[in-house]
């Protein structure tokens, strides 16, 4: 109407705030947030306006005003989004099973009433009309056969995604995420439980009306239990969500910033800065530390140098990053992902608990800091060897746990050196605890690298205090190969 005039366009205010802060998420530098944005206004370009009113430092000199804030916008923007995961063990007909998600967040309420709308929007072979509600609903009889071999064929996993009313958007649909999904990549096939779940439930259909197959996504996400309220079929909430996650994850039409955690407590998963967050975004950095030598010049980051931190050479970050062999020709280069051609990214995240399912029980869940040392032992080495996440230590804040998702390692195949099917025959032989070879020597080469460490410590207080004390690493007491091992060091620094 007005063509020679120009006007900002109008923006939904929670899918612009959401594009940008997730666009800024873990970038504190100025420069690398005016860069991004410019990216951004070339994909969408009412984000122009937004370069205008956000002056780079070095253009012009900035009022005290201005500046304050230019630093609020910054800061604001960049903070991190430290994602809530979970364990989940399934106790089954087929055994059990172990596998990590993230947890569910708060805005999935509104992407299941988003694909259940898309569900009633056109008819379809694998719908029929309920006469009395006027709404259409999944038929069981069509879906059943029809999707029999939906863990094989990806035109199958595609057609039933579509019958259940997922419509993903542009950005959703072009991820990696999407692409394993169809192509059943993943290890934990969501699509197969989801159809299963479905098959389960058929039989009940005739006498239980409280069945709504006209909200298909609500239906998968909840348990069918008999009048005495026993376990009839278990529901695929897990599942559900993360067929969810993909679209939140990979678009910013809706807001991933709160989850639910394990005992059903909304948590806010944007995070202040602080060490791990500051850190992880440094290591992650490869445009202002393209190579492993750039990083470690840096003063607040010279720790990271293996020379004079020799524990560094096992470091999982680090060797999830860079190439520290000494004798490859990429030393010191940054890995690529061979699926994004992008340097390699690990990620904090908030560890948040274990989830207990049962065919004849009702879930349970526990948050990491109320587990028994049973679960919690479960929990670790599932989640490091299977999903390539490890909680970190906590030294005195017991209500969160951060841990690191590796979503590389040194191995092309694998999180780690060694994969969890290395401990599926016992290691008890006579009495003896003895560790497989490959696992030892691994375990070996960190302690080795952290005796040095101590070893070239300046201050002889503390060598005297680690020599001491060698005898007593209790974790290590009675596994075969470590007592000699420590035991000559014991004797080297005497």
């Amino acid at each position: 109407m007005f063509p020679n005039y120009e006007y900002a366009e109008l923006l939904d205010f929670t899918t612009a705030w959401n594009t940008l802060s997730g666009t800024l998420q873990g970038i504190t530098s100025p420069l690398q947030q005016h860069q991004l944005i410019k990216e951004l206004s070339k994909k969408k370009p009412s984000f122009k306006h937004v370069l205008e009113r956000v002056p780079l430092i070095s253009d012009k000199e900035l009022t005290p005003e201005q500046l304050k804030t230019h630093i609020a916008f910054v800061q604001d923007l960049s903070k991190p989004l430290v994602r809530m995961y979970e364990v989940l063990l399934q106790n089954n007909k087929n055994g059990i099973t172990v596998n990590t998600y993230p947890s569910s967040i708060t805005s999935i309420t509104n992407v299941i009433t988003e694909f259940n709308n898309n569900f009633q929007e056109k008819p379809s072979k694998f719908k029929k009309l309920n006469p009395k509600t006027q709404l259409l609903e999944l038929d069981l009889q069509a879906i059943i056969p029809h999707f029999e071999k939906v863990n094989q064929s990806k035109e199958l996993r595609e057609e039933f995604l579509e019958v259940l009313g997922v419509q993903y958007s542009e950005d959703a649909l072009n991820s990696k995420d999407y692409q394993d999904l169809i192509n059943n990549k993943f290890p934990d096939d969501a699509l197969y439980y989801i159809y299963d779940y479905l098959k389960q439930i058929q039989p009940y259909l005739a006498k239980r009306p409280d069945i709504d197959l006209s909200k298909p996504f609500t239906l998968i996400g909840k348990d069918l239990l008999d009048k005495n309220k026993q376990l009839l079929v278990k529901g695929q909430k897990q599942r559900r969500d993360f067929l969810i996650n993909i679209e939140l994850d990979n678009s910013y039409k809706f807001n991933s910033d709160n989850a639910t955690n394990a005992n059903g407590d909304s948590v806010w998963q944007i995070q202040d800065w602080n060490y791990i967050t500051s850190t992880f975004s440094d290591l992650n950095n490869s445009t202002l530390y393209p190579d492993y030598q750039s990083l470690i010049t840096q003063p607040h980051l010279s720790r990271f140098n293996i020379e004079t931190n020799p524990i560094m050479r096992s470091n999982l970050y680090l060797n999830s990053l860079f190439d520290l062999n000494p004798n490859s020709e990429n030393f010191g280069k940054r890995r690529i992902n061979p699926n994004t051609k992008e340097p390699v990214q690990i990620s904090a995240i908030n560890y948040n608990g274990l989830k207990i399912t049962s065919t004849e029980t009702a879930s349970v869940g526990l948050v990491t800091t109320a587990l028994p040392k049973s679960d919690k032992f479960l929990q670790d080495l599932n989640s490091l060897l299977v999903s390539g996440i490890k909680e970190h230590i906590r030294y005195g804040d017991k209500s969160s746990s951060y841990g690191t998702l590796f979503k590389n390692f040194v191995t092309s195949n694998s999180f780690l050196p060694f994969h969890i099917n290395t401990f599926s025959s016992p290691f008890v032989s006579n009495g003896e605890f003895s560790l497989p070879a490959k696992v030892l020597q691994y375990f070996k080469d960190i302690i080795i690298n952290e005796l040095v460490t101590i070893h070239n410590s300046k201050n002889h207080k503390n060598i005297l205090h680690y020599s001491n004390k060698a005898d007593n690493w209790q974790v290590f007491d009675g596994i075969k190969g470590f007592d000699e091992l420590l035991t000559s060091f014991k004797e080297s620094m005497d």
